[in-house]
């Protein structure tokens, strides 16, 4: 009996789905992803005070968002 329950439960176990380049682009997104905690501040100290900081923001997120409808 002990044979047809591990039978059972080795074919209810998922399997493999993400392949090396699935990983790689895991991996690759969380460094990229992570810059948004750096980049406020080099921002802010490059742009001169406040409003230039939010033109900066809202050009970069401008051409983010032309990038990503190509």
């Amino acid at each position: 009996m002990s044979g047809s329950n591990s039978a059972a439960v080795n074919e209810a176990a998922p399997g493999q789905v993400l392949g090396l380049g699935d990983a790689t682009a895991i991996i690759v997104g969380l460094i990229i992803g992570a810059g948004i905690f750096k980049a406020p501040s080099t921002v802010a100290a490059r742009s001169g005070g406040e409003m230039g900081m939010v033109v900066w923001w809202i050009a970069g997120g401008l051409l983010s968002l032309n990038g990503a409808m190509c």
